[in-house]
């Protein structure tokens, strides 16, 4: 009775296990395929944006023409700045020269730095929770939370998908018969 309950929670954590890994594949591939579609794909480094957007997101982003940028939407662009890092802020207004006036959710006031439109790369469409989290451990110099979460990542992979000696044994080369008895030896 006993071995039957261990076997049976172990097939339990089995497929609890790989409907996490199925749910994780899933949000990988939302986040790589529609790249082949033209969107981007960034994971969030700063709490910037919190609560709605945190470290370790990952969000897909659409190119947008200046004639549609509209106060509320967040957006991708060239950090005024620092031009080889991106911001991804919300549009608050524009100010007398056209140029966006941005802030983080998370932030008391407007960033310092008006940002002219042709600096935008993106308006956000979707946002992957958490996908991003080794990346953005690893970004942040946080290198053994990222080995270690793709180690145990690899190590739940592997446990999950091995056969746990069920059903009948495998074949091996050499050890066939012919028929359902026994060929007696010459």
């Amino acid at each position: 009775m006993a071995a039957a309950v261990g076997s049976w929670a172990s097939a339990l954590a089995r497929a609890v296990v790989l409907a996490a890994l199925v749910a994780l594949a899933g949000l990988l591939v939302l986040c790589l395929v529609p790249q082949a579609f033209g969107l981007r794909a960034d994971v969030v480094v700063s709490g910037s944006m919190q609560p709605r957007i945190a470290p370790g997101d990952v969000v897909l982003t659409a190119p947008v023409t200046p004639q549609e940028l509209e106060p509320g939407q967040v957006l991708l662009f060239r950090d005024p700045a620092d031009p080889g890092r991106t911001l991804l802020h919300r549009l608050v207004a524009f100010d007398a020269r056209g140029d966006l006036v941005t802030r983080g959710d998370a932030n008391q006031g407007d960033d310092p730095s008006p940002v002219p439109a042709a600096e935008v790369v993106g308006r956000a469409h979707l946002r992957v929770p958490h996908v991003g989290l080794p990346a953005y451990w690893w970004r942040t110099g946080d290198r053994g939370a990222a080995v270690l979460a793709t180690a145990l990542l690899a190590g739940v992979t592997v446990w999950a998908t091995r056969r746990h000696g069920t059903g009948p044994e495998p074949a091996r080369p050499g050890r066939h018969r012919t028929g359902p008895w026994p060929v007696p030896a010459g």
